[in-house]
């Protein structure tokens, strides 16, 4: 059955309800982050909630390697998601987790000769946007990537760790997998795109990330990705530096960027937070002019494109559109080929 607009994109300030709004029980606040208990989607029915069942043992593994990895601040943007049990057992491990030592910005700035190693090191000491920004700005393209690699590979470790765990979301992380795996099939079957992982951890990871920073429910962010999945092939890192950018930018924040922005045009949250920032105005433009040819688009990605599956971003061990009228020549030709050899034979 189809979803209808009112039902996933509320109105006024009610597209707005945090996290917190969404849920149906208290939230337990610590060091500035917000665990909840008995979190549930508005509109969704617990049957759809896919239990499965993590032992407690293997909650506690996969946060001992959390702990062992230094990655409780990223698993903690996911934690509200978590089943019950999962978020008490995570909220143990975040009481005992040792303070971070504030690092001088200027003392893990990139230097020259700096290796990607330590270049990751000090990326990891890095706790502000600002400091994100300054970091990136000072490598050259290739360092860049390479850093950019080593943080996909520690998401994509996290997402595999998580997918162990029970979250209470989970029927809505499989429709956002679902989605992605018809907009995009071949980086779905694949696992990986441009060296980005794929695999439906990855998605559901990022997809949890995206309803979090933007302090989303799960419909709301099942209509962004009904509209375009190509944000779950990217860093939610970054993504939420360029929706920060566009809340910064705009008089009405977080709400004019979701509904200006946003909803209309998903992809502009793949674009660089500067360049956001700087134009805003051009951006709305923009986004009114995607929206409203959405539909031809949409059409023309299924039944001309093939979903991806015609296009490079669909796969990359064949040539686009099947290597074009070149390809589709030979095959005529070799076809023809035939033709005379069987006529030759008779």
């Amino acid at each position: 059955m189809q979803r209808s607009r009112r039902q996933v994109l509320p109105r006024g300030s009610r597209i707005l309800r945090s996290t917190a709004a969404l849920c149906a029980a208290a939230a337990i606040t610590a060091g500035g982050h917000v665990f909840l208990s008995g979190l549930h989607c508005p509109g969704r029915s617990a049957a759809r909630v896919l239990a499965r069942a993590a032992t407690a043992s293997q909650v506690s593994q996969a946060f001992d390697s959390f702990v062992e990895r230094d990655v409780l601040g990223e698993v903690a943007q996911v934690a509200p998601f978590l089943s019950a049990g999962a978020r008490e057992q995570f909220f143990k491990y975040w009481e005992e987790k040792p303070a971070r030592e504030a690092v001088e910005l200027e003392t893990i700035l990139p230097v020259v000769n700096d290796t990607v190693p330590v270049l990751w090191e000090k990326y990891r000491q890095l706790s502000t946007d600002f400091g994100v920004q300054r970091f990136r700005a000072k490598l050259d393209q290739s360092l860049r990537q390479a850093v950019q690699e080593l943080i996909e590979k520690q998401q994509s470790a996290t997402a595999h760790a998580l997918a162990d765990l029970d979250f209470e979301d989970e029927s809505e992380a499989v429709e956002a997998w679902q989605l992605f795996e018809r907009q995009f099939p071949k980086p779905a079957e694949m696992g990986s795109y441009m060296g980005t992982p794929t695999f439906e951890a990855d998605i559901k990871y990022r997809f949890r990330r995206l309803k979090e920073l933007m302090q989303i429910d799960s419909g709301t962010a099942i209509y962004i990705l009904e509209k375009d999945c190509a944000i779950l092939f990217v860093d939610p890192d970054f993504i939420s530096r360029a929706f920060k950018a566009m809340c910064d930018g705009l008089e009405g924040g977080r709400e004019e960027a979701l509904k200006d922005l946003v909803l209309k045009h998903p992809g502009l949250l793949i674009a660089d937070a500067e360049i956001v920032k700087a134009q805003l105005q051009q951006a709305k433009l923009m986004a009114v002019a995607i929206d409203a040819t959405r539909g031809v688009f949409s059409w023309a990605r299924g039944a001309i494109f093939d979903n991806g599956r015609k296009v490079p971003i669909g796969r990359q061990d064949d040539l686009p559109f099947g290597g074009g009228l070149p390809a589709w020549r030979r095959q005529w030709e070799a076809e023809a080929n035939a033709r005379e050899a069987s006529k030759a034979e008779q």
